[in-house]
Formats: structure tokens, C-alpha cells, sequence
């Protein structure tokens, strides 16, 4: 006999026990013409025979032959190369799989398969190759959708770092939450990524989980004191503060657990132990105003001298909310300097007096900034004549972010008035201002490629030069578009808007390597925090979505996408 008749012969043999098909048909297999030992006769037909499962698209075949004892482990990894690369070619050829259905028929074969295969190795073998990076068969969220239909897979995954899926790290919390006693969690919360870490901490009803996580990981430490307040145990939350050394909090996570007690006299006695609880000035500040004590707050504004930086001595001032007493210190506290006294009188809206002030002013830089405001910031005409066009399409608006520091950070962030009386934003002219970078953020309207809004950019960045504001390494600059642009142009159809949005994924994508290298001169140092805006096109773009063509929003963003 040759051997594709042996192979059909197993083929149609009703019993689906390979040991069993193979000892009723040996002398068939050892009589196929052909060189070639016994074993290498039976290896070959097990593996045509694999072929006509899959051609037949048999599971229980497959299945079958994949749980054989009598099939050696490297033959097993030739099979299942077979099998992912039958997955991979549905995908690439089945045009009746829509975007975003995300491969169905696929992913709940290979779930079905995985389920019914008996041995650990050969599991993680096939979820090896459906990862395969050039080109995997399915995508991060079918990855959930096997691992919740076969919970014994999921130490696999975390140990495997998820075999490279870009797995989310709320979705993989919930279902070790879901699937792992307590005790399970703790022995493998090693082998977890530190976010995967942080949402089973925060999610998670156990105390006892909450508190391990805080004790024996890594979580940044902003995270930690997130979970402390969770917990919610008073006597719990005062070991955290004081055993400085376990629990290696920030003083600004101290200050936050401390001020979550309120309980003033404890908060008092933190006071006096600042240096041993690392404290800084910024705390400190922070723990008296919460005590909310206005004797004691103007005992530290007057007489203890623990708070010796003008602006704290300002914000100290400014929570007593008394203007009486604000003008009493503009008028007789030594430790207020010119732009100390500045900042109050601000904060008293209190035009005339600013306009006396502005009077006697010497300091140009000062006189810049009163003016505008008293006045707006149109009345400062920038020197530049020959102001380069921006040269963006008609119709699509954009605004600019510009972050920057100085002495006068604090004051201009004082001289920015509350868009409306109800409304936190505030404005500087048409600018929205902030406390970031190393000092203020200035957010500009929405602008557009007219002459107007170019003169507003030289308008600002000149004002910012003239006063002495400069950008350091913690600054950065930021530049928004407009999504309504998506939507339509003038005198043409409307837009797609999911195209739209999808063409601007995939030439952001192809072209981000080249935006990060002009972003900073040769030799220049990155942005210190430069982590919060880490590349972000390997998330919006894999390789199966440009290898097949398929886009989707959903993709990207979730189901949820409207």
C-alpha cells in the first residue's frame, strides 16, 4: 500500500483513539513503499493525516492527534505549525470576516481547541504561534476571550509576559480577580507587570490583597497611597506615614494620608516631626491650612518661621480668605517681598490699588504684566514685522500649549482672571493658564491660518521673552487639531469620519519614528517626563492590521467607540 491509502484508511476509521488506530493498522503503515525506518513512516503518515483533519476542518481529529501520548514533542510542534498557519490563512483569504468581529470563527476555534487539549506545554506551544509577531492570527482582545474560556491559562500568560499581546491591563486584573484565590494572586503577582499590579490592587474588595500589594511590590508610590486610602483604616493608614523605611512613601504622600485623617492634633504633632517624616515646606503648608485653624495659621505667617519661601507665606495668607488681613500683611510683613505683595493684591481684586501700584512702578517686567491686567493682553504689540504664514489647510483649527518658567510663574498665574464666576479656568487675555512644566502653562484659543492668529502666537511667546519666562527640560510644547476638520471641507462631499480618523492612524503610525527624531536638536536632551508621551503607534497599529489591510476604530479604541 502507499501511504496516502494508509492515511485514508485511518481517516475513516470511526475511532478517534490514535495508539488504537495505529496498533490495528501497523503492518499496513510498516508495508508503505519507500525507504524509510517504521518510525519515520509513522511520523509521516500521523502528519498527512493531520493535514486531512484540518483540510476537513475535523476538530475532534485534530484534538485527537494533539493529545496522543504516542506523538513526540517536536512532531507535535510541526502540527501545530500546520494548524496556525490553516488559522493564518482563513484570516488573510476569508473576506466574509468583517472588521471588528474580530475573526469570530477563528478565535472560537482555537478556543475550543485549547480547551479540549489535555497537556499545559501544548497549550502555550499554540499560544506561541498565534502571537507570532509578523503576523498574528488574533488580536489583543480575543486574547481575553481564551484566557476567561480557559482560566488555567492565565499563569501561562503572566509568566509569558502575555507572549507579547498588548493585553489591557484592567481587562487581565478582572480576570485574575475573577479566577485566582487570594493566596494564588500573592505567589504570582512577581511575575505581573507593575499596571497589571496596580489595577488588581485598586479593584479588588480584599483588604488583605490591598495591603500586600502596598508591602511587597513595586507600585509607584502615588499608587500605593491610592490603596491605603482604600483601605480606609485609620490605624493602618498612621503606620503607613511613620515607618518610613517599609513603606518608602513620598512627603507628599505622607501629607495626603495625613491630611485624610483629620484629626488636627495628630496632624499638629506630623508638624513638629517634619524632618523625620521628610516633609517638605509645600507639605507643611498643605497640613496647616487643613487644620483649618486661622490662629494658628497666622502664628505660622507671623512668628514660628517654619515656612520661609514667599509663596507658601502667599498661600498661607490667601486660605484665611480675609482680605483685612491680606492688606494688613501687603502693609507690614517683613517676609513679603515685592512680588509676594503683588500676588495678594491680585488676589484681592482690587483694581485701584493695582492701578496706584502701577504708578510708582519701576520694574518693566512688573508693568508689563499690571498692565495687562488692567488692560488685555492686545495692547502688548509684538516687535516682529515679518511673521512667517502658517501654512495648515483652510478650516482646520488648532490651538498651541506653551510651558515655561521664571520669576514671575506665580504672579502671572495670579494676574489670570476665571473665565466666568462659576468656572475654575482661568484665562490670561484669550490664553487659558495653569500651574505645569516648571512653572505656567499658557493654552491658547482656537486659532486658525489668518494673519490674527499668528500675530497672537508672536503676541505671547514675545511677552513671555520680554519678562524673562525661558523653557527648561521639564517644559514642553504641545500643539492640538481640530477633529471637526474630519468631518467635512467646504465644497466637497463630506467626509467619512472613520476614514478620515483611520488614514491619520496609519500616516501618524508610518511616520512616528520621524517625528520623534526632529522633535530635539542632536545632542538635546529629551524632556524629562518624556515617558507621558511614549510612542504610541505599535497600540494603534500592528502588523496583522497592516498586513490584511483591516483598520478599524474599534480596533483600536474598543468596542465602545461610537
Amino acid at each position: 500500500m502507499n501511504e496516502n491509502e494508509v492515511v485514508q484508511l485511518l481517516k475513516h476509521d470511526p475511532s478517534f483513539d490514535l495508539k488504537e488506530k495505529f496498533e490495528k493498522y501497523k503492518e499496513q503503515i510498516e508495508s508503505i513503499q519507500g525507504d524509510g525506518t517504521t518510525e519515520e513512516k509513522f511520523y509521516s503518515v500521523v502528519r498527512r493525516l493531520f493535514e486531512e483533519y484540518i483540510s476537513d476542518n475535523n476538530k475532534q481529529g485534530i484534538i485527537s492527534i494533539l493529545n496522543s501520548e504516542i506523538v513526540s514533542e517536536n512532531v507535535i510542534s510541526d502540527l501545530i505549525n500546520l494548524l496556525i498557519e490553516d488559522w493564518r490563512n482563513k484570516k488573510n483569504k476569508d473576506s466574509s470576516i468583517k472588521e471588528n468581529e474580530d475573526l469570530n470563527e477563528i478565535t472560537e476555534e482555537i478556543i475550543e481547541i485549547i480547551n479540549q487539549i489535555n497537556d499545559l506545554n501544548i497549550k502555550e506551544k499554540i499560544l506561541t504561534g498565534v502571537a507570532n509577531h509578523s503576523n498574528p492570527v488574533i488580536s489583543n482582545d480575543s486574547i481575553i476571550s481564551i484566557m476567561d474560556a480557559n482560566p488555567a491559562l492565565i499563569n501561562v500568560f503572566t509568566i509569558n509576559e502575555c507572549f507579547g499581546f498588548d493585553v489591557p491591563e484592567i481587562e487581565m486584573a478582572q480576570l485574575i480577580l475573577k479566577y485566582k484565590s487570594i493566596e494564588e494572586i500573592k505567589e504570582m503577582i512577581v511575575s505581573l507587570n507593575v499596571r497589571c499590579v496596580r489595577e488588581i490592587a485598586l479593584t479588588t474588595d480584599s483588604i488583605e490583597l490591598k495591603k500586600y500589594c502596598v508591602e511587597k511590590t513595586n507600585i509607584h508610590t502615588a499608587i500605593k497611597t491610592k490603596i491605603i486610602l482604600a483601605i480606609n483604616d485609620p490605624w493602618y493608614t498612621m503606620r503607613c506615614i511613620e515607618d518610613i523605611t517599609y513603606f518608602d512613601l513620598s512627603g507628599e504622600d505622607r501629607t495626603k494620608l495625613i491630611i485624610s485623617l483629620n484629626k488636627p492634633q495628630y496632624t499638629k504633632r506630623c508638624i513638629e516631626r517634619r524632618e523625620f517624616l521628610e516633609l517638605r515646606e509645600s507639605d507643611l503648608v498643605k497640613l496647616i491650612i487643613s487644620i483649618n485653624d486661622p490662629e494658628l495659621t497666622k502664628r505660622h505667617i507671623e512668628r514660628e518661621r517654619i515656612i520661609t519661601k514667599e509663596i507658601n507665606i502667599v498661600k498661607l495668607i490667601e486660605s484665611l480668605n480675609a482680605p483685612e488681613y491680606e492688606m494688613y500683611c501687603i502693609e507690614n510683613l517683613e517676609t513679603l517681598g515685592k512680588i509676594g505683595k503683588l500676588i495678594l493684591l491680585i488676589h484681592s481684586q482690587n483694581t485701584d490699588k493695582i492701578k496706584d501700584w502701577l504708578q510708582t512702578e519701576e520694574n518693566a517686567d512688573i508693568k508689563r504684566i499690571l498692565e495687562f491686567y488692567i488692560e488685555n493682553l492686545e495692547t502688548y504689540i509684538p516687535k516682529t514685522e515679518d511673521k512667517r504664514q502658517i501654512t495648515i489647510p483652510d478650516g482646520l483649527g488648532f490651538g498651541i500649549e506653551i510651558e515655561c518658567g521664571g520669576q514671575y510663574s506665580d504672579l502671572l498665574t495670579k494676574c489670570a482672571k476665571p473665565k466666568s464666576p462659576d468656572e475654575g479656568t482661568k484665562k490670561f487675555g484669550e490664553w487659558t493658564t495653569g500651574i505645569d512644566g516648571s512653572g505656567v502653562e499658557f493654552a491658547s484659543p482656537v486659532l486658525d491660518n489668518n494673519e490674527k492668529s499668528t500675530t497672537e502666537i508672536y503676541r505671547m511667546c514675545e511677552f513671555l521673552q520680554d519678562i524673562g519666562q525661558s523653557v527648561t527640560e521639564a517644559d514642553g510644547g504641545h500643539i492640538h487639531f481640530s477633529a471637526s476638520y474630519f468631518e467635512h471641507q467646504d465644497g466637497e462631499p463630506p467626509f467619512e469620519m472613520e476614514n478620515a480618523y483611520l488614514n491619520l492612524i496609519e500616516i501618524y503610525s508610518n511616520c512616528e519614528k520621524i517625528f520623534y527624531a526632529i522633535s530635539n536638536r542632536p545632542g538635546e536632551a529629551p524632556r524629562t517626563d518624556v515617558v507621558a508621551a511614549e510612542p504610541i503607534s505599535r497600540r494603534f497599529l500592528s502588523e496583522s492590521i497592516k498586513e490584511t489591510g483591516r483598520l478599524s476604530i474599534k480596533n483600536i479604541w474598543g468596542s465602545n467607540v461610537k
